[in-house]
């Protein structure tokens, strides 16, 4: 995490704060907030995570600065019917940013959101499907990846340069 200090004046940050309640359009908003520390994709991303929470906000009429720990909850409850567990990491990562970068408590942090995170972080890597990697294969997976090549000269290209990385 990037060492990022929050808005002091207090004007300052009570027009943050009314600029970030409304959808933004553009990063340079994200730039000024986080000190240009981030890359412009990542910026993008900040933008697009925040707002989707703030649509979510918007329909639930809940306030997103400062956003409770329940409505933190929620949100990622309901982004996970949908989206992958990086990206609800990831909307942890921007919420957290915002509120920190405003000088207000951090709802990502409470023990609530932690542990709905963990939950998806159990139920969506059990549904990953693990692939062998090029380097593991061995000699009893042969017969089968031959089949699922299209040529046999292939296979024998495939299978010397794999014998060149691990030797059965």
């Amino acid at each position: 995490m990037k060492k990022i200090p929050p808005i002091s004046d207090e004007n300052k940050q009570r027009d943050s704060i009314n600029v970030f309640t409304l959808p933004i359009e553009d990063i340079e908003i994200w730039e000024v907030l986080t000190h240009k520390q981030y890359l412009p994709n990542t910026l993008l991303a900040f933008k697009n995570d925040w707002n989707n929470f703030l649509q979510y906000c918007l329909d639930k009429h809940a306030i997103p600065l400062p956003a409770t720990v329940k409505t933190v909850h929620q949100f990622i409850d309901t982004m996970a019917k949908k989206r992958k567990l990086a990206s609800l990491k990831r909307y942890i990562v921007t919420i957290g940013l915002v509120h920190r970068c405003h000088a207000l408590p951090d709802p990502c942090r409470h023990t609530e959101v932690r542990l709905v995170l963990n939950k998806y972080c159990v139920e969506k890597k059990t549904t990953t499907r693990m692939r062998t990697p090029l380097g593991m294969i061995t000699c009893n997976s042969w017969s089968t990846l031959s089949l699922s090549l299209p040529n046999p000269k292939t296979f024998v290209i495939w299978q010397f340069g794999l014998l060149c990385l691990k030797p059965c």
